[in-house]
């Protein structure tokens, strides 16, 4: 179920009958005049202000629908969150909407109750490679399409496929990688520094997410820092960089509390990294020539 990218423009407003507005994230002197119904879970009644709004389309006549075009323009001039957290399509009542939304925050694993964001884009966009497709139904439930806004800048639409059987609920190796999903974004916007574009698509998430946790569980990496160079270090030059002699030193001395693997590393620079990605290559060649 990959999403399409599409144009946000007049066609785009007048054919969704919902958004999702962040209070956190957009101050609400530039929607509070707008029919919004607060999207709480009964368990944090007491604390709305942490959860999104969900702004009713139909309830505007077309031209202030239309007209929240450039309120978004105006607002997304000044700040880094996109006005809409979310457009959405769907033929149920707004009540269903907000009902599923609430629900779909909260769910409980292990006697943990866990809350789940995917109204923040930053996290929805994850859903694309986190959940088979499924659980993407699952998560939409009376949403026929969900659009939102990536960091580059472009906005993507995922549709259901079909009407869902059951409720979203989430294996523990997804809640593992839910939970990694700020240093995810933190990686990829330091991968984007030197590698641009890189990151842009679904895959190369999934892939630094899956760098993320090796660097943790098999290098026991703790620090921040050291995880996203390490998953930088293999994006940039080598899948296999880190099984060059050099780097499996600096790992040993990072694992085992010597030091960080950033200082570690503080001695190389980017030709040194790519003499090691020549080694494995040519360790490749050798093997594969024997």
């Amino acid at each position: 179920m990959p999403a399409d990218v599409i144009a946000i423009d007049h066609r785009t407003m007048l054919g969704c009958r919902y958004a999702i507005i962040n209070p956190l994230q957009v101050d609400a002197s530039v929607w509070d005049d707008l029919p919004v119904r607060p999207i709480v879970p009964a368990a944090f009644l007491a604390h709305p202000e942490l959860f999104p709004v969900l702004l009713a389309l139909d309830e505007l006549g077309n031209r202030a629908r239309v007209g929240l075009l450039d309120r978004m323009a105006m607002w997304e001039c000044t700040s880094t969150y996109p006005y809409f957290s979310a457009l959405l399509s769907s033929d149920a009542a707004a009540d269903r909407v907000e009902r599923h939304l609430a629900s779909l925050m909260v769910h409980q694993h292990h006697g943990i109750t866990d809350v789940l964001r995917p109204h923040d884009p930053r996290v929805f966009r994850h859903m694309q490679w986190l959940l088979d497709d499924d659980q993407k139904d699952a998560m939409l439930g009376p949403i026929t399409g969900w659009t939102w806004r990536e960091p580059s800048g472009a906005w993507q639409q995922m549709r259901r496929q079909r009407v869902p059987a059951a409720a979203l609920h989430l294996r523990q190796a997804q809640w593992d990688a839910y939970a990694r999903i700020g240093l995810l974004n933190r990686a990829l916007a330091q991968l984007q520094g030197v590698v641009p574009g890189y990151g842009n698509d679904a895959t190369d998430a999934a892939s630094v997410d899956s760098l993320l946790e090796t660097a943790l569980a098999m290098h026991h990496l703790v620090d921040p820092d050291d995880r996203c160079l390490f998953a930088e270090q293999a994006v940039r030059f080598h899948p296999r960089i880190h099984a060059h002699s050099s780097l499996v030193s600096r790992l040993l001395q990072a694992s085992t509390g010597q030091t960080s693997y950033v200082s570690a590393c503080a001695d190389l620079d980017d030709a040194a990294m790519r003499r090691f990605a020549h080694d494995m290559d040519q360790q490749r060649t050798e093997r594969i020539a024997s």
